[in-house]
């Protein structure tokens, strides 16, 4: 929100140097946050295609890091649900709210 500050270090947002501790404050991938595709890491029985794609996938998030800005006045930074495929605030900073056209007011999908 506007006069907050925003920072990411190794695919983890912090806004005013506190973790934001919600799926959507780590870096993930269909659910997936950096520990558990390290942990998927571990199996054997990957396929070697599906094994490059997880750790191309994780030194990516691993690499993610984006230094401390300060959110101006009439403007948000917002995170797509799926880090690896958003185009969000991370790549084009923050968002006046002037350009905001609309809102969720609900989510279809499993529980």
């Amino acid at each position: 929100l506007p006069g907050e500050k925003v920072k990411i270090e190794k695919g983890q947002i912090y806004i005013n140097g506190k973790l934001l501790d919600a799926f959507y404050g780590r870096a993930h991938r269909l659910g997936a946050d950096l520990d558990s595709l390290k942990k998927a890491l571990e199996r054997v029985d990957l396929e070697d295609y599906i094994r490059k794609n997880i750790e191309n996938i994780a030194n990516y998030f691993e690499e993610l890091t984006m230094k401390e800005i300060e959110i101006p006045e009439d403007s948000i930074y917002i995170v797509g649900d799926d880090w690896f495929r958003s185009n969000d605030s991370r790549f084009f900073g923050p968002l006046p709210t002037d350009k905001i056209e609309g809102k969720v007011v609900g989510v279809i999908g499993s529980p």
